[in-house]
């Protein structure tokens, strides 16, 4: 399996970045890839943090509501992100999301704390233990 644009190494994802508002943004009306995997073109557009593709193997979207509000564990950081994309592909459930500075993290859907639709009271980052 080859991830176009993302390297094992871009799992441990940078730095943390809260809106200076404290408030969650509007959920996107496009920038993110929902229903369908994501092409390079997508990543290319900032619509996708990856693109599956390579050996016969393309990711097939997971069937969870995208966009969405969620958290993404850097490390016991939970950072708040707006999910753009999720989609599994050998056994593997990956996803994406869009933190408040337009940078996008990518990781195993285990590290995302999926949040719904309606914006959570804040979105200041918090430590888990």
């Amino acid at each position: 399996m080859r991830l176009s644009w993302l390297a094992i190494p871009l799992l441990a994802v940078c730095s943390v970045t809260a809106s200076a508002e404290g408030t969650w943004p509007p959920l996107p009306k496009t920038g993110f890839v929902a229903g369908r995997a994501a092409t390079q073109a997508d990543v290319n557009s900032g619509s996708a943090g990856f693109a599956i593709s390579g050996n016969g193997v393309v990711g097939s979207p997971l069937s969870i509501t995208i966009p969405q509000y969620a958290y993404f564990n850097d490390n016991g950081t939970m950072v708040p992100v707006v999910l753009i994309q999720a989609e599994a592909a050998q056994g593997k459930q990956l996803a994406a999301g869009k933190k408040a500075d337009g940078s996008i993290v990518v990781g195993f859907l285990s590290d995302f704390t999926l949040l719904g639709t309606q914006p959570p009271p804040n979105n200041s980052s918090k430590r888990t233990r």
